[in-house]
């Protein structure tokens, strides 16, 4: 039972900023080397060469954002809703619009501990539900924000992968 006073806060765990640090300085550096490459043989470089090198350098951005993002990300529940604090977004969801909640289970990387996602269902525009990914078990006691969703959704479906629990 949880059992901690509100709001709470949760982010990423320290080894998961820190990879995702190294990541995005990774990545970045690969960004600005393609760049140099593309302008440097842009003109001697037919369509198909160019695009694919477009492609990668869309990819290796997208990449980029994804690990900054791990670096700034905050969860925060509060007796009303919760919030997610992303560098591009910021959402926040009311208990009540909270329809159903997910527990996915993820592929398994090495031999760690099993890895999942948390995702909630929220009404859309039309008769279909719009789904959000608010965190995988990274951040830091992912059981316990979690516990707390579940615990503020009775009126929501809980689901979880088969197998847990």
């Amino acid at each position: 039972m949880v059992t901690r006073e509100l709001p709470t806060v949760f982010h990423y765990s320290a080894p998961a900023r820190r990879r995702a640090l190294l990541l995005s300085v990774a990545l970045a550096v690969a960004c600005v080397a393609l760049v140099a490459i593309l302008l440097g043989s842009w003109s001697r470089w037919g369509f198909s060469t160019r695009f694919v090198g477009m492609l990668l350098l869309v990819a290796l951005l997208a990449g980029t954002r994804e690990q900054f993002t791990r670096l700034w990300w905050r969860l925060v529940i509060r007796a009303d809703g919760l919030t997610v604090y992303a560098p591009l977004r910021t959402r926040a969801f009311a208990w009540s619009s909270i329809v159903e909640v997910q527990r996915i289970g993820m592929p398994q990387i090495g031999r760690g501990k099993p890895r999942w996602v948390c995702a909630i269902l929220t009404p859309g525009h039309t008769e279909i539900n719009r789904r959000y990914y608010l965190f995988d078990s990274d951040i830091e006691e992912a059981s316990v924000a979690l516990e707390f969703i579940y615990r503020y959704t009775p009126g929501a479906r809980h689901l979880e992968p088969k197998g847990t629990k």
